[in-house]
């Protein structure tokens, strides 16, 4: 709401002929807590909305926009499968801050980016750079996710990794990530085990997604998508065509 007040005026005070650089500053912080909010609330699109409006009144040289950046391509991966330009100029800004982890969260995100598109070599060559980047970091949310992105195309890629990497994982998610991150791995980890032969990672597809919808996670449309995949792949036509929906 105060978001929504602060482009308000600004557009009142630009269609006046005002300067509103005075109100720019504050009206910037109310969009970036209002993105955060939206990140929080799963509501994707009005989160993106926020950030794009914050960044369009944030001068180019503010050492925040590289992060608000990732946090802009972050948002729109997940809402659309989207953010490649945002990512690539976040993950080079952010290296050049000294922000190691920062960029690497940037290129794995643009590695996941890539591989949605098709571009699997691209895609390979980001989320290598990212484990790169924080291979001598200790572990944490982020380097635990870059970890993650990188298994995860290794599953999708019929590489067959290995599952106790996958376990290793999702324990530390667990321990470090946020429920996002824990429902990712798990579903990795589920993925990952179906591919090997493993049939409890049916179980882990059906007890991410009930996880998901307790929490009313985005991450709920990955596990609807991941779990329909396999019944279809094993003949549960019906049922998979019911979770696609």
């Amino acid at each position: 709401m105060l978001a929504h007040h602060y482009l308000a005026a600004i557009e009142l005070l630009r269609a006046a002929g005002r300067d509103v650089d005075a109100l720019a500053p504050r009206a910037c912080a109310a969009l970036c807590e209002a993105g955060d909010r939206g990140w929080a609330l799963s509501a994707l699109e009005a989160s993106a909305r926020a950030y794009r409006e914050a960044l369009a009144l944030m001068p180019h040289d503010h050492p925040e926009r590289p992060g608000l950046l990732l946090r802009l391509g972050r948002g729109l991966f997940n809402w659309r499968g989207e953010g490649g330009p945002e990512l690539r100029e976040a993950a080079a800004a952010l290296l050049a801050a000294g922000d190691v982890e920062g960029a690497g969260e940037a290129e794995s995100l643009l590695g996941l980016v890539s591989w949605m598109s098709g571009a699997q070599a691209e895609a390979r060559a980001h989320l290598d750079r990212a484990v790169e980047l924080v291979g001598d970091l200790a572990p944490t949310r982020t380097t635990v996710a870059i970890r993650a992105g990188r298994w995860r195309v290794l599953v999708l890629a019929e590489e067959h990794p290995s599952l106790e990497e996958g376990e290793e994982l999702l324990a530390l998610a667990e321990s470090v990530g946020t429920t996002a991150d824990v429902l990712n791995a798990r579903i990795n980890l589920g993925t990952g085990r179906l591919h090997a032969g493993d049939d409890r990672g049916l179980g882990d597809l059906e007890a991410a997604l009930e996880q998901a919808l307790q929490a009313n996670s985005h991450v709920a449309a990955r596990a609807y998508v991941n779990l329909a995949s396999h019944l279809g792949s094993a003949g549960d036509l019906r049922h998979s065509a019911e979770l696609h929906r």
